[in-house]
């Protein structure tokens, strides 16, 4: 005779029972997914080439070009042989800027959209500020939590500036309001290199400044 098959029958205890364990098992797969991603080392090597300072040119520094110490001159002629500047494109607009476009050689990391950016001071170089295709939330691994902040608004607008004085950095972001915090992570700044960044108030927690928007 054939095998009869006996349906099993669960109390309604046990049915709750079992699907307490089946989601505890999920939720235990879902953390563990969550902590081997980020248990994987931060690829940061881009970034840190593009910001660092070379060997022989100490901080703040880059291409050899330091603030508060290049001269304007000397800065012009420093852009006009960078591969990563088109050299036809610089512009002075007055005695204290100076901005040029990008060739396409740059890293990927900068925003080829958005041109280079000078602040020039009594014949020297004061700051430079470069547009970045990276997310506040890489930068934040990178640098970790700000030394200085500070912010403001304008009608619809909203700026948030974070200052690092040991890497002579501050980023500054803009952005229109009203703002969804997941995406301010994302949020592409500009980052000014200068011999003494802006400074604001002692930083506090990412979300009294998410309070503008």
């Amino acid at each position: 005779m054939p095998e009869q098959w006996i349906p099993l029958r669960l109390e309604r205890g046990d049915w709750r029972l079992a699907l307490l364990k089946y989601g505890v098992i999920a939720s235990s797969l879902f953390a563990l997914c969550i902590g081997l991603i980020r248990a994987q080392p931060y690829r940061d090597d881009p970034l840190r080439h593009l910001l660092q300072s070379p060997a022989n040119c100490p901080k703040p520094c880059w291409h050899h070009i330091r603030p508060g110490e290049t001269t304007t001159e000397e800065f012009i002629r420093l852009l006009q042989t960078d591969p990563w500047v088109q050299s036809e494109s610089i512009e002075r607009f007055d005695r204290n800027k100076l901005c040029w476009q990008w060739s396409g050689m740059q890293p990927a990391l900068i925003d080829s959209t958005t041109p280079g950016q000078a602040v020039l001071s009594n014949g020297r170089v004061f700051s430079l500020t470069l547009p970045l295709n990276i997310g506040m939330g890489d930068l934040q691994l990178l640098f970790g939590a700000p030394f200085w902040g500070s912010r403001g608004r304008y009608q619809h607008e909203a700026f948030i500036q974070y200052s690092y004085p040991r890497e002579h950095l501050t980023l500054l972001i803009e952005v229109d309001c009203p703002m969804a915090r997941q995406s301010y992570w994302h949020i592409q700044p500009t980052i000014t290199l200068s011999q003494g960044p802006m400074r604001g108030a002692s930083f506090a927690p990412h979300s009294q400044y998410l309070k503008l928007c």
